[in-house]
């Protein structure tokens, strides 16, 4: 009987040991890829929150337990996380989200991929490239990327710094961290479940640079882009990366594509017309001389 107890003691001591913010996995979205020894992708898309995510193989445990994208268009009083992707492709060592109609909206459609790579040693990338087309007439707004990094596997002793707004550092122990984005104009750090929630309440959040120096703790941060303008029919690419016991790839800035409206015509003269026009010079020039002489 004691043995019986001591058993269900110990079960909820590692039960609420564990982070709880999870969402539901949804089959037909989920999956991995790996490139050597690392393994990378989403067990579960929330809807409402952040994603579930796996990044093993770079260190002795999962160094990232959710990751996600959200936004803000102009007139919003919050942030969106993106929906469940319409589709998810995994193959080889990249995956792919797509989005025909982000939220379902007519702003904009969106597609991001995900690239690992295994730097040896163990240690392991990802670079994440996410293009948002505009569906209408034109679309602003502000996007935000978020992950939950815990390094080694362990999310009390997370340790990090910042660099400008886009380069996040982290330590835990012998382990290290990069968590970097191209061009934003704001980041933020805040412990578990931190910005995960902050960025799906009802209300306007902005980043404000706050939560530098972190830790020890369970570390979340996110890079937010303000003020992103899309063409009728134009497109912005944004980039970001994470990288255990490794350089994360350098992410590139802002990239934007717009469908411009023609440059006037300019009308083209006839061989007659250069002729009547010379003609007329001409005689405007010898009524000049004409009145200079008098």
């Amino acid at each position: 009987m004691k043995r019986l107890v001591l058993a269900l003691v110990l079960f909820s001591v590692c039960s609420f040991a564990q982070k709880s913010d999870d969402p539901p996995t949804l089959g037909g979205l989920t999956g991995t890829v790996t490139d050597g020894a690392i393994t990378y992708g989403y067990n579960g898309f929330g809807g409402t929150d952040a994603a579930g995510t796996d990044f093993t193989g770079a260190s002795a445990g999962d160094d990232l337990f959710e990751s996600w994208w959200f936004f803000r268009a102009a007139g919003d009083t919050q942030e969106f996380p993106f929906p469940d992707p319409d589709t998810a492709t995994y193959a080889g060592n990249t995956v792919t989200l797509s989005w025909a109609d982000v939220g379902g909206r007519g702003l904009f459609s969106a597609q991001l991929v995900e690239v690992i790579s295994d730097g040896g040693g163990p240690s392991g990338s990802m670079l994440g490239t996410m293009t948002l087309t505009d569906l209408g007439s034109g679309t602003q707004f502000d996007a935000f990327y978020f992950a939950d990094i815990d390094l080694g596997g362990s999310f009390g002793g997370d340790n990090a710094t910042i660099s400008g707004s886009d380069f996040i550092s982290l330590t835990e122990g012998a382990d290290t961290g990069e968590f970097r984005a191209g061009g934003p104009n704001a980041a933020q750090a805040l412990a578990f479940p931190g910005l995960d929630p902050i960025l799906s309440d009802a209300v306007v959040d902005n980043l404000d640079g706050s939560g530098f120096p972190f830790g020890p703790g369970d570390f979340t941060g996110a890079f937010q882009w303000s003020g992103l303008t899309l063409a009728a029919g134009g497109s912005v690419i944004l980039q970001a990366s994470i990288a255990i016991n490794t350089a994360a790839p350098v992410p590139n800035l802002p990239e934007f594509s717009g469908v411009l409206p023609d440059a006037p015509a300019v009308p083209a003269m006839s061989t007659w017309g250069v002729v009547a026009l010379a003609l007329m010079l001409m005689l405007v020039g010898s009524l000049l001389i004409r009145r200079v002489k008098n």
